[in-house]
Protein backbone atom coordinates (compact mmCIF):
# COMPACT_ATOMS: atom_id res chain seq x y z
CA UNK A 1 0.00 0.00 0.00
CA UNK A 2 1.54 3.50 -0.90
CA UNK A 3 1.50 6.27 1.59
CA UNK A 4 -0.70 8.21 -0.47
CA UNK A 5 -3.09 6.39 -2.80
CA UNK A 6 -4.48 9.87 -4.71
CA UNK A 7 -2.23 12.47 -4.59
CA UNK A 8 -3.97 14.87 -6.43
CA UNK A 9 -7.07 15.09 -4.85
CA UNK A 10 -4.72 15.62 -0.95
CA UNK A 11 -2.51 18.63 -2.42
CA UNK A 12 -5.97 20.53 -3.82
CA UNK A 13 -7.36 19.70 -0.45
CA UNK A 14 -4.20 21.20 1.56
CA UNK A 15 -3.78 23.57 -0.69
CA UNK A 16 -7.47 24.55 0.03
CA UNK A 17 -7.60 24.34 3.73
CA UNK A 18 -4.29 26.72 3.06
CA UNK A 19 -6.06 29.19 1.01
CA UNK A 20 -9.02 29.52 3.51
CA UNK A 21 -6.31 29.35 6.80
CA UNK A 22 -5.04 32.98 4.80
CA UNK A 23 -8.67 34.66 3.68
CA UNK A 24 -9.57 33.87 7.36
CA UNK A 25 -6.78 35.85 8.64
CA UNK A 26 -7.43 38.39 5.75
CA UNK A 27 -11.02 39.35 6.25
CA UNK A 28 -10.26 39.09 10.27
CA UNK A 29 -7.70 42.05 9.60
CA UNK A 30 -9.66 43.79 6.98
CA UNK A 31 -13.06 44.09 9.99
CA UNK A 32 -10.19 44.84 12.51
CA UNK A 33 -8.98 47.69 10.84
CA UNK A 34 -11.63 49.10 8.41
CA UNK A 35 -14.93 48.58 11.28
CA UNK A 36 -13.53 48.52 14.03
CA UNK A 37 -10.87 51.11 13.57
CA UNK A 38 -7.54 49.45 15.43
CA UNK A 39 -9.77 49.23 18.77
CA UNK A 40 -8.58 46.47 21.20
CA UNK A 41 -11.89 43.30 21.60
CA UNK A 42 -11.85 39.85 21.66
CA UNK A 43 -11.74 40.08 17.74
CA UNK A 44 -8.18 40.43 18.36
CA UNK A 45 -7.40 36.95 19.58
CA UNK A 46 -9.51 35.54 16.00
CA UNK A 47 -6.17 35.30 14.53
CA UNK A 48 -5.10 32.48 16.55
CA UNK A 49 -6.71 29.84 14.68
CA UNK A 50 -4.19 29.73 12.97
CA UNK A 51 -2.29 27.49 15.67
CA UNK A 52 -4.79 24.90 14.32
CA UNK A 53 -3.34 24.60 10.91
CA UNK A 54 -0.88 22.02 11.54
CA UNK A 55 -3.30 20.13 12.94
CA UNK A 56 -5.85 20.40 10.31
CA UNK A 57 -3.62 19.56 7.78
CA UNK A 58 -1.93 16.75 9.79
CA UNK A 59 -5.91 15.23 10.16
CA UNK A 60 -6.17 15.69 6.36
CA UNK A 61 -3.22 14.04 5.86
CA UNK A 62 -3.55 10.88 8.46
CA UNK A 63 -7.18 10.69 6.70
CA UNK A 64 -5.29 10.28 3.01
CA UNK A 65 -2.19 8.39 3.92
CA UNK A 66 -1.80 4.71 4.10
CA UNK A 67 0.92 2.27 4.87
CA UNK A 68 3.94 1.39 6.80
CA UNK A 69 5.48 5.56 7.03
CA UNK A 70 2.27 6.74 7.66
CA UNK A 71 3.45 8.60 11.01
CA UNK A 72 6.61 10.21 9.46
CA UNK A 73 4.61 11.29 6.66
CA UNK A 74 1.79 13.12 9.15
CA UNK A 75 4.49 14.47 11.03
CA UNK A 76 6.29 15.71 7.91
CA UNK A 77 2.63 17.67 7.11
CA UNK A 78 2.19 18.70 10.86
CA UNK A 79 6.05 20.67 10.51
CA UNK A 80 4.67 21.92 6.67
CA UNK A 81 1.68 23.35 8.13
CA UNK A 82 3.41 24.89 11.05
CA UNK A 83 5.72 26.48 8.51
CA UNK A 84 3.15 27.63 5.89
CA UNK A 85 0.45 28.58 8.85
CA UNK A 86 3.77 31.24 10.52
CA UNK A 87 4.03 32.63 6.89
CA UNK A 88 0.80 33.36 6.61
CA UNK A 89 0.45 35.02 9.78
CA UNK A 90 3.42 37.01 9.41
CA UNK A 91 2.16 38.72 6.57
CA UNK A 92 -0.82 39.16 7.19
CA UNK A 93 -0.08 41.25 10.36
CA UNK A 94 2.62 43.13 8.74
CA UNK A 95 2.37 43.59 4.75
CA UNK A 96 -1.65 43.22 4.86
CA UNK A 97 -2.43 45.58 7.41
CA UNK A 98 -0.96 48.24 6.55
CA UNK A 99 -1.46 47.64 2.77
CA UNK A 100 -5.00 48.48 3.86
CA UNK A 101 -4.43 51.44 6.49
CA UNK A 102 -3.69 49.93 9.43
CA UNK A 103 -0.90 51.01 11.71
CA UNK A 104 1.87 48.48 14.04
Amino acid sequence: MNILENKKKFVVTIVLTFIFYWLLLCSVDVYFVVVMKEAPGWYNYINLSILTLPFVVSFIAYKYSGGKHRGIFVIGVFLTGCIVGYIELMWVLIEFHTMIGGQI
